[in-house]
């Protein structure tokens, strides 16, 4: 006989809310011919907070009980009532929403899932996504960022629609770490720009409400599974784009009478590789963050045939990195190795790699040649020039600025040296930004960064943590000569790493 025991919790009172009840609950099974009656008439009631024992001997129908209850199986007739809702009447789609959205169950034989944790195993149901339709869009806008800058910017713009139109955008606002700096500095920069008829600058601004919004977008809807789905995805992505970047660099050396085999870089800016992004600086940065996301899924995968294939993508990456003519972007490889590999406590590869790194910049500084371009010292000189029309421009409007790209306009006004920034990032926001913009944007910045230490990446996902530091490093380290980080791809891709942290915090 099946017997239902219910027992208080210590500290609970009699007299609570009833949260189950089962009312005449029946469960027949037809054998051929034969009925069997597994659960016959069962009544009893659940209130919240008590703790319920349901016992008997081998057959009682103790098991069918709890598939009932816990939407495996449906009752034969009768009321199965959970939080006033009779889940008897359920659909098959009621029932599989019912028991990924509501009820936790531990089979008989665990069924654990082998390559995984108790506690990811635990976690896994609550990364599954209520609505999927979420992920596959955080998806899609990572496949625009791969796409020319006018067709990103549309489609990230689209996606922010659709977001809004679903009652999905203001909430994910809300929850957004930062928020109210972050929007504070868009909305002093739309001011700004308006008031000084800086149109350039207007329209950078409406690029920093595309990143934001998609950012918010994407702290709501990106789960564990999915972000490893979108790392992959870029790093496939990263492939095509490529060799796209190869074929650039056949045409141009064609056009100039050279061969591909020659490897010539060119100075100029419009016979270098740009690939689908608008400038070969751009491009250089994307492949650094693609190297970085090679290493995390390296780390993070133990399939030996995928991390060969990781390994292949990101040394093609960077040969095609090299093939850009971008210096700068090769600065950051002397750090990001040994960022990673302390993050993720490879302790021996990380002495090995300064080591190694050493070594190559001996090489670097007895053969000068390595670096590409290095015999053209023209542009550094160009930039020193730059950066005094810039400070000029600083301290006749150091409060507020005249908005994004106040270089551009500025420099005319002064017979200064021509250039779309400051090519400093450092400079160029002070100079965009003024005093108090800068402020808030560092305000923003601090309370980004602090999420990423004060969460649990670092201790679940350290390989996670460390590619948000190299991501970090390659912004800092860049920012010295160029401003690269205000376009599209470049800001949303590094926005949406940083902001990767939302998925380790603490509930």
């Amino acid at each position: 006989m099946l017997k239902v025991t219910i027992e208080e919790q210590k500290g609970k009172k009699c007299g609570m809310e009833k949260f189950v009840s089962l009312k005449n609950v029946s469960k027949i099974y037809q054998m051929g011919e034969v009925k069997i009656r597994a659960v016959d008439g069962i009544d009893f009631d659940i209130a919240k907070g008590e703790f319920v024992v349901i016992v008997g001997p081998s057959g009682a129908g103790k098991t069918t009980v709890l598939n009932i209850l816990g939407g495996m199986d449906t009752a034969t007739t009768g009321q199965v009532l959970v939080d006033g809702k009779d889940i008897a009447k359920y659909t098959q789609k009621q029932l599989t929403g019912y028991r990924r959205d509501d009820i936790g169950f531990v089979f008989q034989f665990y069924n654990l899932v082998q390559n995984l944790t108790a506690l990811e195993n635990v976690e896994l149901a609550s990364q599954i996504s209520k609505d999927p339709l979420d992920e596959k869009m955080v998806l899609l806008g990572t496949f625009f960022l791969f796409l020319p800058y006018e067709v990103a910017s549309v489609g990230i713009a689209c996606i922010l629609l659709q977001a809004f139109s679903r009652h999905k955008l203001v909430k994910a606002i809300k929850n957004q770490t930062g928020a109210i700096f972050l929007y504070s500095f868009i909305g002093l920069e739309f001011v700004v720009s308006l008031l000084y008829s800086n149109w350039n600058g207007l329209g950078n601004t409406c690029l920093f409400v595309l990143i934001g919004l998609y950012g918010a977008y994407y702290r709501k809807s990106i789960k564990k599974n999915s972000f490893e789905v979108m790392c992959d995805l870029i790093v496939i992505l990263s492939v095509f784009a490529a060799i796209y970047g190869l074929y650039q660099f056949n045409q141009i050396s064609i056009a100039n009478g050279r061969t591909f085999l020659e490897f010539h870089i060119f100075n100029s800016p419009t016979r270098r590789i740009t690939s689908t992004f608008m400038n070969a600086n751009i491009y250089a940065m994307i492949i650094d963050f693609v190297c970085v996301i090679c290493m995390y899924r390296f780390v993070k995968n133990d399939n030996i045939l995928c991390k060969i294939g990781y390994f292949m993508v990101a040394l093609f990456n960077f040969f095609v990195l090299y093939l850009t003519g971008s210096r700068t972007a090769l600065l950051p490889f002397v750090v990001i190795f040994p960022i990673f590999l302390y993050c993720v406590r490879w302790k021996k590869l990380f002495i090995t790699s300064i080591v190694f790194e050493l070594c190559v910049c001996g090489l670097v500084f007895l053969k000068p040649t390595l670096i590409p371009r290095i015999s053209d010292m023209s542009t550094f000189a160009s930039r020193i020039k730059i950066w005094k029309t810039a400070f000029l421009c600083i301290s006749m409007y150091p409060f507020f600025g005249w908005g994004p790209q106040t270089y551009k306009k500025f420099y005319p006004l002064v017979n200064g040296h021509k250039a779309p920034h400051a090519h400093n990032i450092y400079i160029d926001s002070i100079l965009s930004y003024g005093i108090i913009g800068t402020i808030i944007l560092l305000a923003y910045i601090f309370v980004l960064n602090k999420e990423i230490f004060v969460s649990n990446t670092r201790k679940e996902n350290p390989a996670l943590f460390g590619m948000m530091m190299c991501f970090i490093a390659i912004v800092l380290i860049y920012g010295l000569l160029d401003c690269t980080l205000n376009i599209v791809a470049t800001g949303t891709l590094c926005f949406i790493i940083l902001n990767s942290a939302c998925m380790y915090k603490e509930k």
